[in-house]
């Protein structure tokens, strides 16, 4: 799981062998302080987001058809980078898979 900051560009990764709405909470809220804005697709998991109390603004970028949006509130410039960078773990570890 990862999230970039669209200013800095820095970015942070931690691998989960869950990606539920609560650990997409947990994620959220270790790496991204109160009161930021976050932009995201429409998946079902952010959308604690929402919530008044959560602490954060959230913006969706999708607007039908796969569409990731374009400018400020979008994650077109983002895509390509987790394309890139899912790619090399692929390619350097395979598949991570849990230990039993």
């Amino acid at each position: 799981m990862g999230i970039i900051d669209n200013t800095s560009i820095e970015f942070r990764l931690e691998g989960y062998y869950k990606r539920d709405a609560k650990t997409v909470e947990f994620f959220i809220k270790k790496f991204v302080q109160n009161g930021n804005n976050i932009i995201t697709d429409g998946w079902s998991g952010y959308d604690f987001l929402d919530r008044p109390n959560s602490g954060y603004i959230r913006y969706k970028h999708i607007h039908g058809g796969g569409d990731f949006g374009y400018g400020v509130q979008s994650t077109s410039h983002i895509e390509p980078i987790w394309n890139s960078i899912k790619n090399k773990i692929k390619s350097t570890y395979g598949v991570i898979q849990k230990k039993i």
